[in-house]
């Protein structure tokens, strides 16, 4: 009988869509999906009303209905995986967070904040309704510095807007993952989540969760899509061991 292989199941962050991942999907060694939420990219949705529950929907409408998964998640969509694992949990063999925020049990995404970027954004998100759009000053300077000033201009007009919705529910997960997992951390990240932050949410995922270091900005599938896919096919070979306990470090230079 032919084994079946584990799938990518590749979530963007937000504002923005499975575009992110376009540089990274041909050099994965194994079947991928990149999906774009509601909302996003070029799938329709309320943004205002957007919930993890109907991210978790759109997730289990486009990947394959059986087999194997690992699960990977860019920034806020750390947040749809997690709480996407009350339907997957019996198929995810791995997951995978690229500087994405790991709220406690029952905490928003904001809550995950340092303190003055979240009471911050508060007052941002206070001001701005239901949804928010990016700053393109300030998005070139903190996700998109590790790009050319044409990329990250590209990059930046892809964007849509987010739910404010979204970022303040409640993410509601174990607070223990069913499988191995893995952090990776950008270590030119100037965004919300510093590395030495991304630090905590790592230790968020429990015991046994590897890190792996990349020397990027926030949209590293954009900057060094390479070094993003080497890390996800190193999980296929290791999908069996559910307590990896090293910690790597693959350097973009």
């Amino acid at each position: 009988m032919t084994e079946v292989q584990p799938t990518f199941v590749l979530v963007h962050g937000g504002h923005a869509g499975a575009w992110v991942w376009d540089e990274v999907r041909p050099l994965l060694i194994r079947p991928s999906v990149a999906v774009d939420l509601p909302g996003h990219g070029s799938r329709p949705g309320e943004l205002a009303a957007l919930s993890f529950a109907e991210c978790s929907r759109c997730i289990t409408d486009q990947i394959p209905p059986t087999g194997p998964l690992i699960l990977v998640g860019h920034s806020l969509g750390a947040a749809v995986v997690l709480s996407s694992l009350q339907q997957l949990a019996d198929r995810t063999i791995h997951v995978i967070v690229l500087a994405g925020p790991v709220p406690q049990p029952g905490q928003s995404v904001l809550d995950s904040f340092p303190l003055v970027m979240r009471v911050a954004s508060r007052l941002i998100l206070s001001l701005s309704g239901p949804t928010f759009a990016a700053s393109r000053k300030i998005t070139e300077r903190t996700l998109f510095n590790g790009l050319s000033s044409e990329r990250a201009g590209q990059a930046f007009d892809r964007l849509t807007r987010e739910s404010a919705a979204l970022v303040r529910e409640p993410v509601l997960w174990t607070g223990r993952l069913p499988a191995a997992g893995t952090y990776i951390k950008c270590l030119q990240d100037r965004g919300p989540l510093s590395p030495r932050h991304q630090d905590r949410m790592a230790a968020n995922l429990g015991e046994g969760v590897r890190m792996v270091s990349l020397d990027a900005c926030h949209y590293a599938m954009l900057e060094c899509p390479a070094q993003v896919a080497a890390v996800l096919n190193q999980v296929v070979a290791g999908a069996g061991r559910q307590n990896p306990d090293q910690s790597d470090a693959a350097d973009s230079r």
